[in-house]
Parts: C-alpha cells; sequence; structure tokens
C-alpha cells in the first residue's frame, strides 16, 4: 500500500467536459480528482469551454485545491450538433497526445472512449457502450485497463469485444462519505420553507433531462399517496419548478442547489427515492446513480427502483424496492413503510466501501 499512497507517483486525467457543470459526472470528475490528489500528484486536463459558472471547479463543488487544472485551447463549438462534438472530441485527444510528449505521468487515466485511436497502456472509465464499431474495439485493445459502472457493460465488452475479463473491472460510482454523514438540523425545514407536520419523501437531481430518471412515475405515484406525505422535489430549472408546483397539489419543487448544501438537505427527508424507469437501457442496464451513494451515506431509508444496474449495488438487504415505472406500487411501497434500522445502517456501511478514497486507492494500485 505503501506504493498507492506514494505522493511522487503522477496522475494525469484528461477529459473532454465542460468544468465546473452542474451534470452528475462533473460531481464524480471533481471529487475523483480530489480523492486522488490525497495520494498522488494529479493534473486534470480539460479543454477551454464557455462556462456557466463565475466559481471554479474548486469553490463550485467545495474541494480541496490539491490538483491542477491545465486547459488545452480549442474552439468551443457548443452544442451545435453532434457531428461538431465528435470533431471537438477528436481533436481534444489529438492535443492531449502531443501535450504528453511533453508531461511525465505515471498513471494514465480518462472517460473518453475513443483515447486509445490516439495513446495506449491508459485507464478507461466508461460509463456507458456506443454503438459496436470497430473503432470502439481499437480502442479498448490499447487501454490498460477498463473500469465499468455495471456487470452488464462489462459482459457487453467482454463477449462482443472479446477483451479479456481480466482486463475489466466492475467500478460503481462513488461518494464522499464524511461530507455526507451530517446531524440533522430540525430548523432546516424552515430555512427552506418545507412543513414541518408532514413526513417528507424527497428526491434530488435533475427533473426531465434525461427522461430515464423516471421522475413522472413519483409525481403520478402522489394521487396515491396518504395525506401524512408530502413530496419535495429539488433539482429543477425555474421554469420546471413554476410547471411542476402549480400543476401538483402534494408536491413542493425547488431549483437545483450547490452540490456542497445537499447533505444538508437530504437530513430534511424522511424517506428518499430514486425513481429511475425501466424502459430506458441506460437506466435499466448502465447507470450507476451518484445520488444512490449519496443517499446511502446520508444513512436514510431509501425506496429505489427494482433494476439490474441498482442490484449490482444493493438488495433488499440496504434497500426497499418497488416495480419500476409503476405509480401505485410506489405509492403502496411509501404508504405501508415499515422503518429498519437494520437496512439503513447495512446502506451506510456498505457506502463506505465506494468512497472516493477507496476508488482512488484502486486506481492508483492497478
Amino acid at each position: 500500500m505503501k506504493e498507492v499512497l506514494n505522493k511522487n507517483k503522477k496522475v494525469l486525467y484528461f477529459v473532454n467536459a465542460r468544468m465546473p457543470t452542474e451534470r452528475a459526472h462533473g460531481i464524480q470528475i471533481a471529487h475523483m480528482c480530489e480523492a486522488l490528489g490525497k495520494h498522488a500528484t494529479v493534473t486534470l486536463l480539460l479543454p477551454y469551454r464557455k462556462l456557466k459558472s463565475d466559481k471554479d471547479v474548486y469553490d463550485y463543488y467545495g474541494i480541496k485545491k490539491n490538483f491542477l487544472i491545465k486547459k488545452i485551447p480549442l474552439l468551443d463549438f457548443g452544442s451545435f450538433c453532434k457531428i461538431f462534438f465528435i470533431i471537438h472530441s477528436f481533436l481534444f485527444l489529438f492535443f492531449v497526445k502531443l501535450r504528453l510528449l511533453f508531461i511525465k505521468y505515471d498513471v494514465l487515466f480518462t472517460r473518453e472512449r475513443y483515447a486509445g485511436l490516439f495513446m495506449k497502456d491508459f485507464i478507461l472509465e466508461l460509463h456507458a457502450l456506443p454503438k459496436k464499431n470497430i473503432f470502439f474495439k481499437k480502442s479498448l485493445e490499447r487501454t490498460k485497463k477498463i473500469l465499468v459502472k455495471t456487470s452488464y457493460i462489462k459482459k457487453r465488452i467482454i463477449e462482443d469485444y472479446k477483451i479479456d475479463s481480466e482486463k475489466v473491472v466492475i467500478f460503481a460510482n462513488g461518494v464522499d462519505v464524511t461530507k455526507f454523514s451530517v446531524v440533522g438540523n430540525k430548523e432546516d425545514r424552515i430555512k427552506y420553507k418545507l412543513p414541518t407536520d408532514k413526513k417528507i419523501i424527497m428526491y434530488i437531481g435533475s427533473f426531465f433531462i434525461p427522461s430515464w430518471k423516471g421522475l413522472q412515475t413519483l409525481l403520478d405515484s402522489t394521487y396515491h399517496l396518504s395525506e401524512e406525505f408530502t413530496v419535495v422535489l429539488v433539482g429543477g430549472t425555474a421554469e420546471e419548478v413554476n410547471v411542476l408546483n402549480k400543476k401538483y397539489e402534494n408536491i413542493i419543487a425547488l431549483k437545483r442547489i450547490p452540490h456542497e448544501f445537499i447533505p444538508e438537505v437530504l437530513q430534511i427527508a424522511d424517506l428518499l427515492v430514486i425513481p429511475n424507469t425501466g424502459n430506458n437501457a441506460e437506466s435499466r442496464l448502465y447507470t450507476s446513480p451518484l445520488k444512490l451513494f449519496e443517499y446511502m451515506a446520508a444513512r436514510k431509508p431509501i425506496i429505489v427502483s427494482d433494476l439490474p444496474s441498482v442490484r449490482d449495488v444493493v438488495s433488499e438487504k440496504d434497500v426497499w424496492f418497488f416495480e419500476a415505472d409503476n405509480a401505485k406500487d410506489l405509492a403502496n411501497t411509501i404508504n405501508k413503510f415499515n422503518f429498519q434500522k437494520s437496512k439503513i445502517d447495512a446502506a451506510y456501511k456498505k457506502a463506505q466501501l465506494y468512497d472516493w478514497s477507496n476508488r482512488s486507492g484502486i486506481i492508483l494500485s492497478l
């Protein structure tokens, strides 16, 4: 383990992403770099992109400045169309390749699935699979290790691309357990203008983009909930919040909040919900929801869609399952909820296995 904790080890992490971003991948990248930075000298290589926030990466995500950020000068094509994004991605990889000629590193790490067309012996963190193609196969063959989110992705890579199973490691998302293990404050309900006489069912995350988040199932379940419950949604746009608050009587929708305040908001809840749909392959087979790990670390009861991607991480010993896309079953699970401290404790214990520090240790030992 001494080698893993060697601060002299140099890690170069490159990713073609706008940072900071409100999207979940930004949270994952930022906290992964912070965790790696505790044990190694880390440089995060990003393209120049137009930003929506005045805060830098460290302040936006509330993380330590224990890693460097360097930018590659590229024309920002924005989101004109898919072909421009592809061109931008390949230009980014080309200039990363040039930069590597002048940078010394021990570990090369990325989320860029086609990085193998430009370099080799890198660790690829893979969150989804593109349509089967020879270029992706070539890229996979040149990796050192492939870290995947679910058992299904591992199976597909081994079977479809004939990659050695020893090369593919299941590597779910993570959480900063310490940050989310906060003690709740009774005054926080008043602070966020939430009812003090109701049991709160809470969902935190994007509302309708992407659609596989399954929020409509939770919304539909409100028609069948007991009057003792109120559903609180956190993370919408101003327009979404306005529409939902007008349309539904038994919900309170709030706009997106900075990630640093999510731990205290989670403590307001009596129950936390992840209503991902089963009608979308990404949700059903590929995703490793960040909110699942954050919910587990918050030591709150979790009601979640029964999907293979979720069962890669938790079981009935940790959470309460309901049938995906079935609003009545979700409502029934909430109405008949039977508190079991053993499940909450089991989920919290499991969350510690997925702490960002543990993930970084695995990467540095590969």
